[in-house]
């Protein structure tokens, strides 16, 4: 039983690796033929980062994913990567250098072999920045030149937290003990390549250190900047947390247009509250759909309530006349990294410009999820307060955190806002998340009633 669960729980991969010198794949000697090395990976996990430690612990090699083939049914069953340190060992451990064509035929079919023979051909219709050959060796070189100051050698020691022909997370770690992160970005992200060079810019003090960049790749890289606050037990830390993220925001009121042109989304609560009817018309829809009977799904009736709550507590956050800030529509303890001294902020993808106290909202849910930590709010709320009593009120402020929570969940739920008008709004998973949502926000919209917030 133990097996057969550990098995539902994981995902297998045929790989295929690529020796770049020889441009031959490594493969394994069946009795019917060559057979692509297969591993075994968890679910819901890092696939690049998860392959490369099977393949490090089965066959003692270094690699890195360069990209993943599709099967029929459009889920990736087999990955490319390129083998980066000498796999002389490995041939011991039952891989041998084969051709492609030497490969049995079942083990790929037609679009693969195309896709693989156009990898190792360097094609360019086959290869992106990051599916090709020997980008890895170019990454390395161009840290090493772009600081000149010091020498850069590198350890075989390489984390690859996400791979794609346009996507990239790597981590390079050197003698020295310095580290390096390369990532790059595609479609629909690409604008963080522009938002984040600018804000290392305008705010070095908050962002890890920029080494440098890359148009033709819309790549950067930066210096490790200290260990992410995820699961952080220290109440001390995440209170100087808070106080940071405060003093960019304030720092940003005189950066706005900048921030704009750079390609910062417009989080600005009156643009959400303008979609506010099409989004809970969608609350409905997707409670019709509900499937599960564990809890029951909320009425129209209740949803034009919780409606109706969350316009009104938009129209008091625009009463407060709070100005608009830097704000990150998907910050989470582990983009906020602390060196010891300073914090330093990551995951710009979401950066935008809106109401300050929603993206400190959304730290304090990643600090007290499954309703841990409660007695450490007023505390983190205090500390911000501090900060921002150089431009608001007492009074606004601590109206500003009766609202935030309500309006912090019905931001979360239209995001970029593009999903109102495309296929994912039929997806069951979104609906399911939308449902999830649409519970929490029936929750905080009847604590904020109770309080009294909008009559005030």
């Amino acid at each position: 039983m133990g097996t057969a669960a550990n098995i539902a729980n994981t995902m297998e991969f045929r790989v295929a690796l690529l020796d770049s010198s020889s441009k031959m794949l490594m493969a394994t000697r069946e009795s019917d033929g060559f057979r692509l090395p297969r591993v075994r990976i968890p679910k819901w996990t890092r696939p690049a980062e998860e392959i490369n430690d099977a393949v490090r612990q089965r066959w003692q090699l270094t690699s890195v994913v360069l990209t993943f083939l599709n099967g029929k049914d459009g889920q990736a069953t087999c990955a490319v990567a390129e083998v980066i340190a000498p796999p002389s060992s490995a041939l011991s451990h039952g891989l041998e250098f084969r051709s492609i064509e030497s490969i049995d035929t079942g083990e790929l079919n037609g679009d693969e072999r195309a896709s693989l023979h156009g990898i190792i051909a360097d094609h360019p219709a086959s290869c992106s920045p990051f599916s090709r050959l020997g980008w890895f060796k170019e990454v390395q070189d161009w840290i090493q030149s772009s600081v000149p100051e010091r020498a850069v050698d590198f350890t075989g020691d390489l984390r690859q937290y996400n791979a794609g022909d346009t996507f990239a997370l790597v981590r390079l770690s050197t003698t020295s003990g310095r580290s390096y992160w390369l990532k790059a970005t595609g479609e629909p992200n690409r604008h963080e390549f522009s938002v984040t060079i600018e804000l290392a810019k305008l705010f070095p003090r908050f962002l890890p250190p920029l080494v440098a960049m890359r148009e033709d790749w819309n790549a950067w890289v930066t210096e490790d900047a200290g260990a992410p606050l995820g699961g952080t037990q220290d109440l001390g830390i995440l209170t100087g947390a808070v106080e940071a993220l405060a003093e960019l925001q304030l720092l940003s009121l005189d950066h706005i247009s900048r921030l704009e042109e750079a390609g910062c989304l417009n989080h600005r609560i009156s643009l959400v509250q303008a979609h506010v009817p099409e989004m809970f018309a969608y609350l409905e829809e997707a409670m019709r759909h509900q499937t599960s009977t564990k809890v029951m799904p909320l009425e129209p009736s209740r949803l034009r309530e919780i409606g109706g709550i969350v316009d009104q507590a938009y129209e008091r956050m625009q009463e407060l006349n709070i100005p608009c800030s830097l704000v990150n529509g998907d910050i989470n303890l582990d983009n906020i990294l602390y060196d010891g001294t300073k914090f330093h902020f990551t995951d710009w993808a979401e950066g935008g410009i809106g109401n300050p106290f929603l993206t400190l909202q959304q730290v304090i849910q990643h600090v007290t999820r499954e309703g841990e930590k409660l007695e450490w709010v007023p505390r983190l709320c205090g500390a911000y307060k501090k900060k921002w009593l150089v431009l608001l009120t007492e009074r606004q402020i601590e109206c500003a955190f009766g609202l935030m929570p309500l309006l912090t969940m019905a931001d979360y739920l239209y995001g970029r806002g593009d999903w109102l008008h495309s296929s994912r709004r039929d997806d069951s998973s979104f609906q399911g998340f939308a449902r999830t949502l649409a519970r929490c926000m029936d929750r905080a919209a009847a604590e904020l009633w109770s309080a009294e917030v909008l009559q005030a």
